[in-house]
C-alpha cells in the first residue's frame, strides 16, 4: 500500500504523474487509493487524464525526461569512458528501470490497452 506523503502533492499535472509513478510500482492500486494519497478527489485525476492511454502515455513522457534530465544515456565530454562512468551508468539505469518496473513488468498489457503505442505483437 502507498504511505502517506507528509506534504501533499500539488495539484498539477506534474504532480499526479509523480504519484502515479509511485503508485503504479505498487500492486492492485486503485485511483481511489491514488487520490486519497495525493489529498485530492478522484475527480481530480479524471480531469486531468481522460483516460487510460493519456496516463500511460504520461507517464511514459516522464520517464524519458528523467533519463535525459539525469545525462544517463551521455558520454564524458573530451575523454574515453572509465570503470566509474559505466558504474554510473548502470546504477543511474537500474534506479530507473527500478522506479518504472512496472513498464517492463507489464508492457504486454500496456502495448494492448494503449492504442498509441506501436507495439511489435509476438
Amino acid at each position: 500500500m502507498l504511505q502517506k506523503s507528509t506534504p501533499p502533492y500539488p495539484g498539477t499535472h506534474s504532480g499526479i504523474v509523480a504519484a502515479l509513478v509511485q503508485a503504479f510500482g505498487e500492486p492492485n492500486i486503485t485511483t481511489t487509493a491514488i487520490a486519497d494519497e495525493m489529498h485530492i478527489s478522484p475527480g481530480n485525476l479524471y480531469y486531468n487524464f481522460s483516460n487510460k492511454d493519456d496516463v500511460v502515455n504520461s507517464i511514459s513522457i516522464q520517464f524519458e525526461v528523467e533519463i535525459e534530465i539525469e545525462r544517463i544515456l551521455t558520454v564524458p565530454d573530451g575523454r574515453r569512458s572509465n570503470i566509474e562512468d559505466v558504474w554510473l551508468y548502470l546504477h543511474g539505469m537500474f534506479e530507473l528501470i527500478w522506479r518504472y518496473r512496472f513498464f517492463y513488468r507489464d508492457l504486454k498489457i500496456y502495448c494492448r490497452a494503449t492504442a498509441s503505442w506501436n507495439c511489435i505483437s509476438s
